[in-house]
């Protein structure tokens, strides 16, 4: 079965799973392998993702999980399930979630945690019931050096993100100043200290701000500010709602400087300030012919797919692949998860390019792309 046919047939489906799982199409009973290639299989898999209101960057990111498990359920024949977890920036939250999922004998793996904070905290747990896990957005570099034995990742990291953020504000901005304002967190921490080394490596000056998640009153940033498209305002914050706030208030003190953000802003329902520079470390894939056919398929079950949540995808499709490998008797292992996620290769994939990991369990080539904020849309700049 093709990839376009198992997405048709996933859609017909799903709005009648869409909070019980992911069930299989196919009639293939526990055990039996058809001619086809596909074959029945059984196990759960966690998505550690925020299931919060539509059209948010972090739901998407579930919804993307949902597709992708549906359509290889129907092109494979498995009957894998999605077990939520529901959190999002919440570490405390995020061990209560993982031992939930770590004493649950029939996951067999993670999708997640989206973010790095949350990453840090649950993955001991993880690592300890030996349930692999696959994060579709945690970027912060120490987590791939070796103390979270099972963590894998589909996104590149914040130093591949660093350099691409100064890049563009060494050869394309031309900044008058510039102030990096971070966050109080795993990722903001961790990337906005290697924009700084970025732009020293380029002779920039800079200043630097930290914050709060969900701070009210920026008014000490705003000080700091420069006031014209000439100064550059640089936001590693793991919260768009709390970018989005920082700009109005730049904009209410008469403030206009350009800003470029993290990944973690570019998600236009959240952060929409026009003229502003957003990273993303993949492609808009609805200009791809896998990630089209997907945003056709689901765009009435799910409202906005968000093109740039579709790592999930591709951190689902990995989790999937190794425990449909795994699979004995009808039934996926958390063991035969770990043993064969290493060599996982996707091609093609939903991001139009191949996923594999290398020793490190990093993502192989990971990149990241600048968008602009024009209006309601972005246009690709770098």
């Amino acid at each position: 079965m093709s990839r376009g046919q198992a997405l048709w047939l996933a859609a017909t489906a799903l709005g009648a799973t869409l909070l019980t799982g992911c069930g299989s199409t196919a009639s293939v009973m526990p055990g039996e392998h058809r001619g086809d290639g596909m074959r029945a299989c059984d196990g759960t898999i966690a998505v550690m993702a925020s299931t919060g209101s539509a059209g948010a960057t972090q739901p998407a990111a579930m919804n993307w999980a949902r597709v992708r498990l549906d359509s290889f359920n129907a092109e494979h024949g498995s009957s894998f399930r999605i077990e939520p977890s529901d959190v999002y920036a919440e570490p405390e939250l995020a061990v209560q979630e993982a031992k939930r999922l770590a004493a649950d004998p029939s996951i067999v793996g993670v999708v997640g945690p989206v973010t790095s904070i949350d990453t840090e905290a649950a993955g001991p747990v993880f690592d300890a019931a030996g349930l692999a896990y696959v994060t579709p957005s945690a970027t912060n570099v120490e987590l791939a050096d070796g103390h979270l034995k099972l963590f894998f990742r589909v996104v590149g990291n914040n130093q591949r993100q660093a350099d691409v953020i100064a890049r563009l504000i060494a050869s394309r901005l031309d900044p008058k100043s510039i102030l990096i304002v971070g966050g109080h967190e795993a990722y903001g921490l961790d990337l906005s200290k290697r924009i700084a080394r970025g732009l020293k490596k380029d002779q920039l000056e800079f200043q630097r701000a930290s914050v709060d998640i969900g701070q009210a009153d920026y008014a000490d940033v705003v000080a700091q500010a420069g006031s014209s498209r000439g100064d550059v305002v640089v936001l590693a914050l793991v919260e768009p709602d709390d970018a989005q706030r920082l700009v109005d208030q730049l904009h209410a003190a008469g403030k206009n400087p350009t800003i470029v953000g993290g990944d973690t802003l570019h998600n236009i329902n959240e952060f929409h300030a026009t003229g502003a520079y957003v990273a993303s470390p993949a492609p808009d894939v609805s200009l791809l012919e896998d990630g089209a056919a997907s945003l056709r398929l689901y765009d009435e079950i799910f409202g906005d797919l968000a093109p740039f949540a579709a790592l999930s995808d591709v951190a689902m499709e990995a989790v999937a692949t190794a425990a449909f490998e795994s699979c004995r008797n009808g039934e996926a292992t958390r063991k035969g998860v770990a043993r064969a996620l290493p060599d996982i290769r996707i091609d093609p994939s939903v991001v139009g390019s191949p996923i594999a990991f290398d020793a490190d369990h990093e993502v192989v080539d990971g990149r990241y792309w600048i968008y602009r904020i024009e209006g309601n849309h972005y246009r690709e700049v770098m």
